[in-house]
């Protein structure tokens, strides 16, 4: 799923909920987009639309730790361990901001 924030909102709003027309300028002018669980699909579209690459699951893993934060094409990346309590026992999983 694709959440984004735009400009003077208050909340995240899905994309899917935007006609697909406006789905690429709506990425274009949001100030955060969210991936949650996207699919491959969702990936891409995100990815080409904003040209930006994005990190799989097992890169963000590999990432060292002295190379978690960096300025690519004037866009902040940072790779964070944050807890997921999902299961019976909380785990850290690696996210990509």
């Amino acid at each position: 799923m694709i959440l984004t924030f735009a400009r003077g909102e208050t909340h995240l709003h899905p994309l899917d909920r935007f006609p697909a027309e406006e789905r690429p300028a709506r990425l274009a002018h949001s100030l955060w987009v969210d991936l949650l669980a996207a699919t491959p699909e969702e990936c891409a579209l995100v990815s080409s639309t904003l040209g930006v690459e994005l990190f799989s699951p097992d890169e963000l893993h590999e990432i060292e730790e002295s190379s978690r934060i960096f300025v690519e094409a004037d866009a902040v990346n940072l790779i964070c361990w944050l807890p997921s309590f999902e299961a019976d026992v909380p785990v850290n999983l690696p996210v990509g901001l």
